[in-house]
């Protein structure tokens, strides 16, 4: 009996030790770059969308204003950057009816980019 609970033992260490070694699913960051056209509208956007995205599992990491640019023509002066537990969820939140009833909008609001990186486990 004793030999039995050993082995277990042993296999359930060397099943955790290998599952604790498997590298985390990469994340996905949403980076857009907005040149704002009419403020009034896009404050209401971004009111709007931040529920869209919680929704969907992201959280707003970072955001600014452009301060100094050092190389290139920037056409942007806002940036907002979303974290997503993955790149389908990135895609499902942009996808999903309540984001793309507020494109409109946004539209309306300023010119934007929005693209997606992968982000691998650090």
């Amino acid at each position: 009996m004793k030999k039995i609970l050993f082995v277990a033992a042993a296999l359930l260490a060397a099943c955790v030790s290998a599952t604790a070694q498997q590298a985390p699913a990469p994340s996905a960051l949403v980076v857009a770059t907005v040149k704002i056209q009419d403020p009034t509208k896009f404050q209401e956007y971004a009111k709007l969308s931040g529920a869209t995205v919680k929704a969907h599992g992201g959280a707003p990491i970072a955001r600014g204003q452009l301060d100094t640019d050092l190389t290139g023509e920037p056409d942007h002066n806002v940036v907002a950057v979303i974290r997503f537990p993955s790149t389908e969820d990135a895609k499902s939140w942009y996808k999903s009816p309540d984001y793309q009833a507020l494109i409109p909008l946004r539209e309306e609001a300023a010119d934007v980019s929005i693209v997606i990186y992968q982000m691998p486990p650090m």
